[in-house]
């Protein structure tokens, strides 16, 4: 890509040229990156297949790639405030207690989750 192209979707807004990828959120200020040859062709090829443009491809796949962040940084939230609420009280369930309850899970014979315990 030689020319310049800008395009537009929900978030953001793409102007490339050769390798270089300018990202414009709506409301904010501009984000730029490099693809190297290899990852460009990469991008192109899947497009053209799925039958979409370049810069579509890569709105989804940032797109996913924060949502996928966002989720992982909730978990790591999660299981922090877990930490420390079971550092603070000593409530938990064992291990075995876990197991048990998750072999039948989500069948007939499903048991309700283990009691936690101090």
């Amino acid at each position: 890509m030689d020319q310049l192209v800008r395009w537009t979707c929900d978030c953001l807004r793409l102007y490339t040229s050769r390798n270089a990828l300018q990202l414009e959120y709506q409301m904010g200020s501009p984000t730029s990156f490099v693809l190297d040859d290899d990852m460009e062709e990469r991008v192109q090829h899947l497009a053209d297949s799925r039958k979409q443009t370049s810069q579509a491809i890569i709105c989804e796949a940032v797109a996913q790639y924060v949502a996928r962040e966002e989720r992982r940084a909730a978990l790591c939230r999660d299981v922090l405030q877990a930490w420390e609420t079971f550092q603070r009280t000593g409530v938990h369930a064992t291990a075995e207690d876990v197991d048990r309850w998750l072999v039948n899970w989500g069948t007939e014979d499903e048991a309700p989750a283990p009691a936690c315990h101090a």
